[in-house]
């Protein structure tokens, strides 16, 4: 049976707490899935403290993928401009602050607003955290990692549809405002992306980024191949319009519009959100 060697073993076991870290945020994107059905349902009873129409519903139901549409622009400009740690760390403020929104919430204006901008986090992390996640793991390990995306955000949409029929509208939001807070309070202390220090040219820090990565001192050889990886990649795309122009640019950018549009377009939002409607009515 193959094993692996001890360094690698440590590096893995550091790379796997960073992504248990960096997938809270994940996790709290699912959650905002998960939240809609079972509170649509629970706002639209006769004992709502907010009752909403249908037409009300609709707007609230609308407003997690409308956010979320604009969201990777805005994820994928941070990441580039302040980092991609501290895009990510950017997005649990007004995470926390659009929970306390809910909790306070007097009307559909509140709800909304507050699902339309966690529609924008949700899409921001979209974009920084596979970005990060790619950059700081090994090649070794980056599949098992990246296995564990989709995982947390279907168990982030999980969380909020079995907590949500047994508390109030508030106490769940105080509830979810508590992850964020912990995802702020854990990877403030996680290393930035080498790659993004390499981009901006600070050298030393990307150095010492890859020490706490790797778990070792001599990081010389990645740090090298890293470089060389930025170099190409700065040569290959040098304005926005050679993700039409470059044929391997062109196909990915197809593949990638057609698996997200399929997704999509089966509904799955809609699916989720109105489940609950109709078997409660």
């Amino acid at each position: 049976m193959e094993t692996i060697p001890i360094k690698r073993e440590v590096e893995y076991i550091f790379e796997e707490e960073t992504n248990e870290a960096i997938n809270l945020l994940i996790f709290i994107t699912g959650t905002h899935l998960g939240w809609v059905g079972p509170t649509i349902l629970k706002l639209s009873s006769n004992s709502s403290e907010i009752p909403l129409t249908s037409s009300e519903i609709s707007w609230l139901t609308a407003m997690l993928p409308l956010g979320g549409g604009i969201g990777p622009i805005f994820g994928a400009i941070l990441a580039n401009r302040i980092g991609r740690k501290n895009a990510i760390l950017l997005t649990t403020i007004p995470e926390i602050i659009t929970w306390i929104a809910i909790a306070y919430a007097k009307n559909i204006y509140h709800l909304c607003i507050a699902q339309f901008i966690k529609g924008l986090i949700g899409g921001s992390a979209m974009a920084a955290v596979p970005m990060y996640l790619g950059e700081i793991s090994s090649p070794l390990f980056r599949g098992i990692i990246g296995m564990l995306f989709p995982l947390n955000y279907i168990l982030g949409a999980l969380f909020e549809i079995v907590l949500v029929p047994y508390v109030s509208v508030a106490t769940n939001a105080w509830i979810a405002s508590i992850i964020p807070l912990l995802l702020l309070v854990i990877f403030i202390w996680m290393p930035e992306s080498p790659y993004y220090y390499l981009i901006k040219n600070q050298t030393d820090n990307a150095r010492k980024s890859l020490r706490i990565l790797k778990q070792s001192d001599n990081v010389d050889r990645q740090l090298e191949h890293l470089r060389k990886v930025v170099r190409e990649e700065q040569n290959e795309v040098k304005k926005f319009s050679q993700i039409f122009r470059v044929r391997n640019n062109r196909i990915s950018f197809i593949l990638c519009l057609g698996i997200i549009s399929t997704q999509h377009l089966t509904g799955l939002n809609i699916i989720i959100a109105y489940t609950q409607v109709n078997a409660g009515s």
